[in-house]
């Protein structure tokens, strides 16, 4: 069995991890043209939660590289699912619970390996498939 990543993946392969980082607090990228752009702007906030455009364009980012997984007809075992939730869950659990945004942001140590282990999961899942 030939593995490979899918090319149809290539460009959620390059946002995903930059965006998850960007996220997750790891690094900041603003844009000066037009007014000013920032991933961290926010799109969406209520109830404490506050959704931005670096956390939409991660969880859609994976959201295209399983589905299109699928498509192909993947055959994940059952640990490979776990890495997938974890995956599919990080940017969320950020932004929705604040321990785990506690515990991230708690040292720099914590907020790169969060978004290395992201960008992991993200590459290897996209070329198990």
């Amino acid at each position: 069995m030939q593995q490979n990543i899918d090319e149809i993946d290539l460009g959620a392969l390059i946002l995903v991890p930059f965006m998850g980082a960007i996220a997750l607090g790891t690094i900041t990228l603003g844009v000066d043209v037009f007014g000013g752009f920032n991933f961290t702007d926010l799109i969406w906030s209520g109830s404490g939660v506050e959704l931005s455009w670096a956390a939409l364009i991660t969880v859609l980012g994976i959201t295209w590289i399983v589905a299109t997984n699928e498509l192909d007809g993947s055959n994940y075992e059952q640990w490979e699912y776990g890495v997938i939730v974890v995956m599919f869950a990080l940017v969320p659990a950020y932004i929705l619970i604040p321990p785990v945004a506690d515990f991230i942001n708690s040292s720099d140590i914590a907020s790169f390996f969060s978004s290395l282990g992201l960008s992991a999961a993200t590459i290897y899942i996209s070329w198990a498939e």
